[in-house]
């Protein structure tokens, strides 16, 4: 989709949502809200959605980008949060968020001597787990997207009068999620690819069974496709957390042993073989230099299933992008 085109989406997108939730204000006076506003212009100098109060306060404004788009990956992206502080900022907005459909992050504009990362308050998983930015129109789609809406303007409510005080998610929670949605597209693409290989491919979906069966100790029932797609699902996420706990590790002995350098994925590299070559040769350096942690490593070990999570097309543009929020 062109960027012309995806703005033009999310501008519908945004008037939409803002009509949903000037009835949600209409219906309920006790919030005290009383309008919400979108971005119409295409120069985007100010936020997406804003919210507004009694007497005028701008109570929240954000950034909304649309799931499937390459903003829209992750709304814990370092550069989108930076972006939609400070349109927020310049309007006087107590606080702000990020949204890409399928998650909604919230931070506290007056925590302005604190790093931004630190200004995250909370996170709401809509549990729509959209990949499309057509996918927002579905009139199912709408349906919770506007019960959504319900719920966290009621607590918004609380939380801005003070009426809730213990509503923040602890550190290690806001670690998961930001982790999560990290990944996210990894865990997608990934996700793809062993849908559409095991539909095509008779001989790697017998492997792929067995190494559910035989290696994770799943229960494995083919023919049941609802099952099926939970496993896939499963298989995906399974393959991205473990790979990325090694790059984490990675960072973390690279803090100490400073020989080691940071892993950029060249744009020349494209095929799985030659990114699987790539990140090995990454960990071996890390086990040459520590002299230690080749369980955790394994550089030398062939892993048949490990190396799916480079098979897409796009899992070169994935990891660079993981490896980019890594090192910000």
């Amino acid at each position: 989709m062109a960027v012309g085109d995806t703005r033009t989406h999310e501008v519908t997108f945004c008037s939409r949502v803002s009509k949903w939730a000037d009835n949600l204000f209409a219906q309920n006076p006790s919030w005290n809200f009383v309008r919400a506003e979108i971005e119409e212009s295409v120069k985007r100098k100010r936020s997406d959605l804003r919210i507004y109060g009694a007497n005028n306060r701008l109570a929240l404004a954000g950034e909304v980008k649309l799931p499937g788009t390459p903003e829209g990956r992750n709304p814990y992206n370092s550069d989108l949060i930076s972006d939609a502080f400070q349109k927020a900022s310049n309007l006087g907005a107590e606080f702000f968020f990020t949204w890409n459909v399928n998650k909604l992050v919230l931070f506290d504009s007056k925590k302005w001597n604190v790093p931004i990362m630190e200004r995250r308050l909370n996170d709401w998983d809509l549990g729509l787990d959209l990949d499309n930015p057509e996918d927002v129109s579905r009139p199912e789609v709408e349906k919770a997207i506007q019960g959504f809406l319900a719920k966290f303007f009621a607590e918004f409510h609380e939380i801005i009068e003070g009426i809730k005080s213990d509503w923040a998610k602890p550190p290690d929670q806001y670690f998961i999620s930001a982790f999560e949605s990290h990944i996210g597209w990894p865990v997608i693409l990934t996700r793809e690819f062993l849908t559409e290989k095991s539909a095509s491919d008779k001989a790697f979906d017998t492997h792929l069974q067995e190494w559910m069966s035989n290696d994770q100790g799943w229960q494995v029932i083919r023919n049941d496709q609802n099952q099926w797609r939970t496993l896939i699902d499963r298989a995906a996420r399974a393959l991205c957390y473990v790979f990325s706990n090694r790059l984490l590790f990675y960072e973390s002995a690279r803090r100490k042993f400073t020989n080691l350098d940071e892993i950029k994925v060249p744009k020349k590299i494209s095929s799985p073989g030659e990114l699987d070559v790539y990140f090995r040769k990454a960990f071996q350096n890390a086990v040459d230099e520590t002299g230690d942690y080749e369980t955790l490593f394994y550089p030398a070990e062939k892993d048949w299933a490990g190396t799916l999570i480079f098979a897409h097309k796009f899992a070169a543009d994935a990891w660079r992008s993981v490896l980019g929020e890594l090192y910000q």
